[in-house]
């Protein structure tokens, strides 16, 4: 699995790549919405994330989406970023990034989250993680 980092201050921030863009999950997300102005406060909250954890949130920010499988949700606006816990003591992977206009969590991004997390957890166990950075 081959995962790039986005930002890295107290904790480790990353996205699962697409190699055939060679883009994360995270920056397709942000080419996606360029003109959406919403966006800013998204970026901000994803650096405060790397700075603060995500005990530096409301419960309405940052909140528990999936208790079995310990998935968790960004919410700014209408915008939705699906993350877990990586092996790593604070790295969190940030995957599923999408749009929802109401409040309830999208099932169908919730399962594919947890695939993700899974297929992370695999890489991990098989020392198979590629840690990419922007050049």
């Amino acid at each position: 699995m081959r995962i790039k980092e986005l930002s890295y201050n107290e904790w480790r921030i990353c996205s699962p790549i697409d190699d055939s863009v060679y883009l994360s999950q995270i920056e397709l997300y942000l080419n996606e919405h360029c003109n959406d102005k919403g966006l800013n406060k998204l970026l901000a909250s994803i650096e405060r994330l790397s700075k603060l954890g995500p005990r530096g949130f409301t419960d309405l920010t940052v909140h528990e989406v999936d208790k079995v499988n310990k998935i968790y949700q960004l919410r700014k606006r209408d915008h939705r970023f699906l993350y877990f816990h990586g092996a790593d003591r604070k790295l969190i992977l940030v995957a599923c990034p999408h749009r929802k206009s109401g409040s309830k969590v999208d099932p169908k991004q919730v399962s594919r989250a947890i695939r993700i997390k899974q297929q992370y957890y695999q890489s991990a166990d098989a020392r198979s993680i590629v840690f990419c950075k922007d050049e």
